[in-house]
């Protein structure tokens, strides 16, 4: 027992660093989107991507309950012997997000503009149309990347992930500059860097899981109803936790608008970029262990689960609090950073504290959620990302205290639940 302790110690510990960079790579695009658009276009634009964040967060919702899903009930396969079926899981969650993406992506683009005045304010809707219409010509690829990203891991080839993700980071950046600061082509410029850097990485990712040591190799199959709602009910809480970001964003917007106008909703854009980045942390740490996880789960194996749970949670206060250390020493020059001059070291100092709080909740909701404990992951996803934040924000408004406060106090709520 011993030894299998030191070997799930092992091998986690092998994981969790490019469990985080595979992370980084979607969560830096983020973060130097708002950079860049804040240092080109100022507080107006660095809010209209803040805006149109909604809009990636679904689709990510779309790709994350069919991938995560198939895949966690692909390693529950796995690790009962039943490979044939694990490998049918892979191959309907590629044709069902491919189809899907389609027809999402579709309807998005024809109904851009209405979205745009619901998402944006009077002096930002018309940067968020142009946004979210190049979004919706990219986002099947953003939505088709969360299979290979999550099977990749499944085979314990967090490293080719990393890799991936890597290359979508260094080509969103170097073509945003390009975009932006060369040929002036505006929030749209920025939009297209994001869509070539995924679908550059998507096409990496599933050469990678194509390899001939593969066990997962995508071949036509006629997908079956209780699979694939099977493999949704699975995925939801990583869904809802996508679909909740982005009625939480748009619902937080519209309340620093009322606290403080289009200042509030910028000073608030900054700490959101802040916050996704914080997500390679927040969900690398529990993300490394996830479908071990999942497979000691199928082997029934209790006593490794609940070591590999005990580790997550504390590598997860190590690296979050090394993570807060940094945003307190550095949140001086956080609004220079973004092109501003507004002075958000208050928020930035309560965003830290809630990043803390806020791995623990999300280590044990990835835990649930391996463990295939749908009802419980849900519940934590439901109060974390949308209702104490939104329902503390609001009451912090309302009685004029600071309405900063609130990332720290919803996670707290949370962590007591």
């Amino acid at each position: 027992m011993q030894s299998d302790q030191k070997m799930l110690k092992r091998i986690y510990y092998k994981a969790l660093f490019p469990s985080m960079i595979a992370i980084l790579g979607g969560t830096v695009n983020v973060f130097f989107d708002g950079i860049m658009v804040g240092q080109r276009m100022g507080e107006t634009g660095i809010a209209s991507v803040n805006q149109s964040l909604a809009v990636y967060l679904l689709l990510c919702m779309l790709g994350s309950l069919l991938a995560a899903g198939s895949s966690v009930l692909s390693a529950a396969a796995m690790g009962g012997d039943r490979q044939q079926e694990g490998r049918d899981y892979y191959c309907m969650a590629v044709e069902t997000a491919f189809f899907a993406g389609l027809v999402l992506c579709g309807i998005g683009f024809a109904f851009s503009a209405r979205l745009a005045h619901f998402l944006g304010s009077a002096d930002t809707w018309q940067l968020v149309e142009s946004y979210i219409r190049v979004t919706f010509l990219g986002g099947t690829f953003k939505i088709l990347l969360y299979v290979p990203y999550y099977y990749l891991r499944l085979e314990g080839r967090t490293k080719q992930a990393a890799i991936a993700m890597t290359m979508m980071t260094v080509l969103n950046i170097v073509l945003d500059y390009l975009f932006l600061f060369v040929f002036d082509l505006g929030i749209a410029g920025e939009a297209w860097a994001s869509n070539i850097g995924t679908a550059v990485a998507c096409v990496m990712s599933f050469y990678f899981l194509s390899g001939k040591n593969s066990g997962f190799r995508f071949r036509p199959v006629r997908p079956k109803r209780k699979m694939l709602l099977e493999a949704m009910r699975t995925g939801s809480p990583l869904a809802l936790n996508n679909l909740l970001s982005s009625l939480r964003l748009i619902s937080l917007n519209s309340i620093m608008n009322i606290a403080g106008g289009s200042t509030m909703v910028a000073a608030f854009a900054i700490t959101n970029n802040l916050n996704e980045f914080s997500i390679c942390v927040q969900n690398g740490v529990p993300q490394a262990g996830s479908a071990m996880l999942g497979i000691y789960n199928g082997e029934q194996d209790v006593p490794s689960v609940r070591k590999l749970l005990q580790l997550q949670l504390r590598m997860g206060a190590i690296c979050a609090s090394v993570f807060a250390a940094f945003l307190l020493f550095f949140r001086g020059q956080m609004g220079s950073l973004f092109g501003t001059e507004l002075d958000v070291r208050f928020p930035v100092a309560c965003l830290a504290v809630g990043i803390v709080l806020g791995t623990l909740n999300s280590v044990m909701s990835y835990y649930y959620f391996a463990v295939m404990n749908t009802g419980m992951a849900n519940l934590i996803t439901v109060l974390r990302v949308f209702v104490a934040p939104v329902l503390t924000a609001r009451l912090l408004q309302s009685s004029g205290a600071g309405i900063w406060l609130f990332y720290g106090i919803s996670e707290l709520a949370t962590a007591i639940l």
